[in-house]
């Protein structure tokens, strides 16, 4: 008795089986395309060349006809537009047509059809030939009084042209039955092909069938049945309900697959403990893979893994998300910046788990240097004020605020007392600075320092909030900058008005001295009338008096010249106005 091998049998029959089914697939299918292509030739020819040719022999008939009237007429009735059209077709027409029937002749698989055409031009090139001769003849009107080139034209009519119309007419009745025929040879062969194509299909499709009964007929009873026993079990642990499969002791592909089934329930079970335990929350239990290739396994794991991250994660949100609800409490506690800036550096140093934290604040003072002045610190639970300032790019501090960027030092130097970092005199093991920038504008500085390291989360949630303290620090020192414009505002509109009043008093007196001026000058001026009728007098009897007029000169021209200082210093006085 022959044993086989129904694990090798299995595949092999199943491989055999689409073998034949595709192989049969091809066959039939190279078959079909070769004669779906020959089909589509013929239409093609037939679309292409067969019809074609149907209407340019129609056409043909209609030139032949149409040339064959005006010729007549050209001879017997002559008509000057019906001469033209005949110039026209002869010389214009006809090669252009007989052009495109040669393109179609080219393309035509008889030879009885492209001689019989051939035919036809010939008979047709000679009628045109005449009828040029005639034309020739008859060209002009005076041509008709000659009656020896008349008869001449009408004996090349009636012998050469009209004759050769008849055999024209007649090879155009032989050719169309050539075409007909040629067009039902090719349907004929068009239907053959189609017919030949059903055949083929039809067979081949009877045989995939009596393949596919044999093959299922097989497979029921040598795969199917047991697999039927199998999937009955799977769809017991598709549900969730786990079952006990027996180790099965055949060796084929049916046998391996009951106790890979097995395998797998049994690690089922362990992985849904495992997952319960992962749902109680203890995600430091353990469980053991079935091999190097269990994903499920592995993913549980890393499921496990992330719950915990995520679990981890979320503790760190909401730690971050409360420390954010503080700190804008702070923010909006105070608005004034001695009270805010402590409490804003003690809040980040506790909460964070730091030991020390200093708060600097930029100087935005358009008439100082810019500088980073330490407007609050804590260290130790202990508030310390003191006085420092840090230039940009001056220590650590200086180097954040240049290049707008958080730094984190975990490897602190044993001398890092000596770095001008604006923190106290111990050595920390880890120090973060965080700039407090609002749309890449630095409005300070926070620097803390741990013994501890801070977790990622920390480091992140102090670049967080730093923006929110950024814009409630900006928002206070605007205020505060208002106030004093305002202050400042209020006493320059307070001197102003004084200066305003003191302005209206020079006026006043000014406007009285003017005043004072124009009366002296109307006293100056009669004292200066009186005085030249002196001296007129005087002058009549200066003979007698020259002394009196002399001293008398002398007080007109000092009086001139008081009145000239007067006059200067009304000027001076309106320019000043």
């Amino acid at each position: 008795m022959i044993k086989i091998n129904l694990q090798n049998s299995i595949s092999s029959r199943i491989i055999s089986g689409y073998g034949i089914i595709i192989f049969l697939g091809i066959i039939t299918t190279v078959i079909c395309v070769y004669n779906i292509n020959k089909n589509k030739n013929i239409d093609r020819e037939i679309t292409e060349v067969i019809f074609p040719l149907s209407l340019a022999l129609k056409d043909y008939s209609s030139i032949s006809i149409e040339s064959n009237r005006l010729i007549n007429n050209w001879v017997y009735q002559p008509n000057k537009k019906e001469k033209t059209q005949l110039v026209n077709l002869v010389e214009k027409e006809y090669p252009i047509f007989q052009k495109k029937l040669n393109e179609i002749t080219l393309n035509i698989d008889s030879d009885s059809l492209t001689k019989s055409i051939n035919e036809l031009n010939i008979i047709f090139n000679k009628i045109v030939s005449e009828q040029k001769n005639i034309i020739q003849k008859l060209q002009a009107d005076s041509s008709y009084s000659n009656d020896i080139i008349v008869d001449d034209a009408i004996q090349s009519l009636e012998t050469g042209i009209l004759p050769s119309f008849v055999n024209f007419n007649q090879q155009i009745i032989t050719t169309e039955f050539l075409q007909r025929k040629l067009l039902d040879e090719k349907k004929e062969n068009k239907n053959s092909l189609t017919n030949w194509i059903s055949i083929v299909f039809i067979g081949t499709l009877s045989l995939f069938l009596l393949i596919a009964i044999t093959f299922s007929y097989y497979s029921i009873n040598t795969i199917l049945k047991p697999i039927q026993s199998l999937k009955q079990k799977l769809d017991y642990l598709a549900k969730g309900r786990f079952v006990e499969i027996n180790i099965a002791t055949s060796k084929d592909e049916i046998g391996t697959m009951t106790n890979s089934l097995s395998l797998l329930v049994k690690g089922l079970k362990a992985k849904a403990e495992f997952a319960e335990q992962i749902g109680d929350g203890n995600y430091e239990s353990n469980i053991e893979l079935l091999s190097d290739e269990d994903t499920l396994g592995e993913e549980i794991i890393k499921m496990k893994n992330n719950l915990k991250i995520a679990s981890q994660n979320e503790q760190n949100r909401n730690w971050s998300n409360i420390g954010i609800a503080q700190i804008a409490d702070i923010l909006r506690s105070d608005f004034k910046s001695e009270n805010l800036y402590p409490q804003i550096i003690s809040f980040i140093v506790k909460y964070i788990g730091a030991n020390q934290g200093g708060l600097f604040i930029l100087n935005e003072s358009e008439n100082e240097e810019k500088k980073l002045l330490l407007k609050a610190c804590y260290a130790y639970d202990r508030k310390k004020y003191l006085e420092k300032e840090i230039l940009p790019g001056e220590g650590l501090v200086g180097q954040c605020y240049i290049e707008k960027q958080a730094i984190y030092l975990t490897d602190v130097p044993d001398e890092y007392i000596n770095i001008t970092s604006g923190l106290g005199s111990r050595n920390p093991n880890c120090i973060l600075i965080v700039p407090l920038k609002i749309n890449d504008i630095v409005h300070g500085i926070i620097e803390v320092a741990s013994f501890d390291i801070l977790e990622k989360y920390k480091l992140e949630f102090l670049e967080k909030i730093s923006e929110n303290i950024a814009s409630g620090i900006a928002s206070i020192i605007n205020n505060e900058k208002t106030y004093l414009l305002l202050k400042e505002s209020q006493e320059q509109a307070e001197i102003l008005r004084s200066q305003e009043e003191e302005m209206k008093q020079n006026i006043e007196e000014l406007s009285a001295t003017q005043e004072e001026m124009s009366r002296k000058e109307k006293q100056l001026q009669s004292l200066l009338d009186e005085a030249q009728k002196k001296e007129e007098t005087m002058t009549l009897m200066a003979y007698n008096h020259k002394e009196e007029v002399e001293r008398i000169k002398a007080e007109v021209e000092l009086l001139q010249l008081k009145l000239k200082r007067k006059n200067k210093q009304i000027e001076e006085l309106s320019e000043k106005n």
